[in-house]
This record gives C-alpha cells, structure tokens and sequence, in this order.
C-alpha cells in the first residue's frame, strides 16, 4: 500500500462518516464520525505492519558494524521510507483522536 493509498482512504473514511452523521444514517445517538477514528488506528496500524515486516527482511542479511554509501536512487528510496513512516503514525494520531474526541467535535460544529 502506498502513501498516497492511505491518505486516499483516510480522507474518504472520514468523509463517509461525516455524511453519515449529516443524514442521521441510523440513529441519532451513533457518532459514526468518532466511530471512524478506530478505522484509521487499524488502518495505520495495518499500514506501519506492513512497513515493519518490509524493512525487517530488507535487514535481515545486513552486517551490523559495517559503514556503506548510499547512491541517490537508495537516498530517495529512504527519504520516501521516512514520508510513509510519517504518514502512518499521522494516520494513527489522527484515528486516537478522532476515536477518544470525536463526540465533542460533534456537539462543537453542530
């Protein structure tokens, strides 16, 4: 999954939501906006996994005390490693927040 997949399905989950909240989907009393925020924990969660599981095997035949250099393509590849990192934790503060808050965001925009 790319960077620019989770920033795509972050934004339409939470539009989703916030349509459902703006029509009253099912009831009233459901907060489907704050519902929202634990599908963007497990989908950041699911996101940084996949990121962790990819980058343990890619170190897992390296030599711990030995110094290399990297190229430019491997320099974009880590400066690209760092924005998806970044991206996920983002989505999963996001998500925490959303989850614990959400209800108050609603009574404060309503």
């Amino acid at each position: 999954m790319k960077t620019t997949t989770l920033i795509i399905l972050t934004i339409v989950i939470l539009c989703i939501s916030i349509y459902f909240d703006n029509i009253n989907f099912i009831n009233e009393t459901k907060s489907w906006f704050q519902s929202s925020g634990s599908l963007l924990v497990l989908l950041g969660i699911i996101f940084e996994s996949k990121y962790i599981l990819r980058s343990s095997e890619e170190n897992e035949n390296v030599f711990t005390g030995s110094v290399t250099i990297q190229s430019e393509e491997e320099a974009d590849t880590s400066t690209k490693k760092k924005i998806t990192i970044h991206a996920g934790y983002f989505v999963v503060l996001l998500g925490t927040i959303i989850w614990g808050y959400g209800d108050l965001a609603e009574i404060l925009f309503t």
